[in-house]
């Protein structure tokens, strides 16, 4: 092989020798870059496909908590209003299960409770007999806006368990100057108003309650107030309230508040024959077999104002 060419073949491997590896390094490079790229527009395209999903599923969550979150300005909250929602939903549903400690630590993680969470605290804390806990948060509510006539009925309930008749009664009072065809609260103030043997104004109160609701009257004893007092008083009571069914026609109901008031200790069996409240029941089976239970009636009575 002459020089010349010997010279070439070598200046050629020698060239190829120090630029083959910048160029597999340019090459790596240039393909390492085109990855990334791909790999980023691959993420930004998944992070857009996953938020219109999770902005879907909220959207049907929410359509499906309708009960919940049913006013027309719910566009106008804050973003965490949803999670509220829910919130106190599933802290209602714990309430409704007698779990009232459980539903506190969920209405209280509540940012800025309405005057509706401050009035559901309270109930929780009454249903454990935590009047002091109970009564703050009533009166929390009661000062939060809008006024609702709950927080002023169940301040009446408070200061009626502790024995307070007098505010009480004032605050029976006020919920019926916001609420003046709530039955309940009528309920509450006819209880109230025998308690303090004030009998006509509590027979009058049982009344409008009769005739703003015909069944409440009628509903679980153990959601009334009529438990608290004596056996002298639980008489009383549920003796006025036989009256007023009897009355109203509601004879069922009637017969079972009698029997209350005679396992109460009403013993006058003069009155329950005389009474003309009564007049619809005599004829019935239940009645007479009322009156012939010596067991439960007899000479001794209990007179009834």
């Amino acid at each position: 092989m002459p020089f010349h060419t010997a010279q070439r073949v070598l200046s050629r491997t020698h060239s190829e020798c120090i630029f083959q590896p910048i160029q597999k390094a340019l090459l790596g490079l240039l393909l390492f870059s085109a990855l990334s790229a791909a790999c980023t527009v691959a993420y930004a395209a998944s992070r857009v496909q996953s938020s219109e999903v999770h902005s879907a599923d909220k959207a049907a969550s929410d359509q499906g908590k309708g009960s919940v979150v049913h006013t027309s300005d719910e566009s106008d909250k804050p973003p965490q209003s949803a999670s509220t929602a829910v919130l106190e939903a599933r802290a209602d549903a714990l309430l409704r299960q007698q779990r009232s400690m459980e539903a506190i630590h969920l209405y209280e993680g509540i940012h800025e409770p309405s005057a509706l969470v401050l009035n559901k605290i309270g109930m929780a804390y009454e249903k454990m007999r935590l009047y002091d806990a109970a009564k703050m948060n009533f009166e929390r509510a009661a000062s939060a806006g809008p006024k609702l006539s709950g927080p002023e009925n169940n301040l009446g309930t408070v200061y009626y368990a502790t024995g307070d008749y007098r505010r009480a009664e004032q605050h029976y009072k006020r919920a019926l100057k916001l609420d003046s065809r709530n039955a309940s609260i009528y309920n509450n103030l006819g209880t109230l108003y025998l308690m303090r043997r004030k009998i006509h104004k509590g027979m009058e109160a049982y009344q409008q309650a009769q005739s703003l609701d015909p069944n409440i009257f009628q509903r679980d004893a153990e959601n009334r107030i009529t438990t608290e007092g004596s056996r002298e008083t639980r008489a009383l009571i549920n003796f006025y309230l036989a009256e007023t069914c009897a009355e109203a026609g509601i004879k069922e109901a009637a017969m079972t508040y009698l029997q209350r008031a005679i396992d109460a200790g009403f013993h006058d069996r003069s009155k329950l024959r005389e009474d003309q409240h009564f007049a619809s029941l005599r004829d019935t089976p239940a009645f007479k077999n009322l009156l012939l239970d010596e067991a439960r009636i007899n000479a001794v009575s209990q007179p009834i104002p």
